[in-house]
């Protein structure tokens, strides 16, 4: 039984591993031309997956365990034109 326990123990750690190396957490402060935050601006991201969120009181954005893979930004905010790009998580 202790070898079964063992054995165990080693390949869920050995997966976790793994799975950590697969997947990376994007963030990021959404600011204008003049430097100053945007608050409230949707943040969509598409590639592997689709996730949005929304920027906080400070600007800012967090995607967590992303797939690796390339990906399109878009950015949205009221007032502003919606701004997309590349990236490559």
């Amino acid at each position: 039984m202790r070898k079964f326990v063992f054995g165990f123990l080693m390949i869920a750690v050995f997966a976790f591993s793994i799975a950590a190396q697969l997947a990376e957490n994007l963030t990021g402060t959404v600011k204008d031309t003049n430097g100053a935050i945007v608050v409230g601006a949707q943040i969509t991201i598409r590639g592997t997956i689709t996730r949005s969120v929304i920027t906080d009181a400070g600007g800012r954005y967090s995607f967590g365990e992303l797939p690796l893979g390339d990906y399109v930004m878009t950015i949205t905010a009221s007032g502003f034109a919606d701004q997309s790009l590349t990236i490559k998580v």
